[in-house]
């Protein structure tokens, strides 16, 4: 134990061992409550918008918003951040997997090549960051379905509360579609009443709840007064 504490302390791993002690550091902080687990989020979106109008013409706008470049630049640089699964998962969960990695292959590469240099430890942790990266990506690849759900979940439940107008005659016992009206295209979504209610073509609904299971929203009728 001593001889792994002093080679995690000496200078060719001194880098890889602050990094260490920042990421304990920062667990601790989210298990006493002093810090959110997408504290260090960054936003890595690519949305794309389709309007379609009465005459038929479509007009389509991609819009790529992230928090670190514009242009084809930033979206190469985006699209790295996106193939290491940085901003599908929070941050901090992607860095632990990167700096795990990181400081144990930084021990036994300067300890097999009996290295005692600063310079020559940064050296090596050039190749051992692009393997650590790669190491990362695969290791939180089970994270990303996780957190893609947590996602969707919280985007279903956002239309909770909304006022959506049916497009057939839906029963609590007959699924149909209804739609939420938007500045753009309009919002369809597939529901079903509320027991002993009924909605009928044109009429209005008030989303009440969401069933995961089997992707239909419950409504329930109602009027504007």
């Amino acid at each position: 134990m001593k001889e792994l504490f002093d080679a995690a302390i000496s200078a060719p791993n001194v880098i890889p061992t602050a990094l260490l002690i920042f990421l304990l550091i920062y667990w601790l902080s989210v298990f006493l409550g002093a810090l959110d687990i997408s504290s260090f989020d960054v936003d890595v979106d690519t949305d794309v918008d389709l309007d379609v109008d009465a005459d038929l013409d479509i007009d389509a706008d991609a819009d790529l918003d992230t928090d670190v470049g514009s242009g084809s630049g930033g979206a190469s640089f985006n699209s790295v951040l996106a193939f290491f699964n940085i901003g599908k998962i929070p941050l901090m969960i992607f860095m632990s997997f990167l700096i795990l990695p990181m400081w144990a292959i930084s021990i036994l590469l300067n300890d097999f090549f009996g290295n005692e240099s600063f310079i020559l430890g940064l050296i090596f942790l050039i190749p051992n960051f692009v393997v650590s990266l790669f190491i990362a990506k695969f290791i939180t690849m089970p994270f990303m379905k996780l957190f893609a759900n947590d996602e969707m979940g919280d985007a279903d439940n956002s239309l909770i509360g909304k006022i959506c107008i049916a497009n057939s005659e839906i029963t609590e016992s007959k699924v149909g579609q209804a739609r939420i009206e938007t500045d753009g295209s309009p919002i369809l979504l597939n529901i079903k009443t509320q027991q002993g209610t009924s909605l009928k073509v044109g009429e209005s609904g008030l989303v009440i709840d969401y069933n995961h299971d089997n992707n239909v929203y419950l409504v329930e009728p109602y009027e504007n007064i």
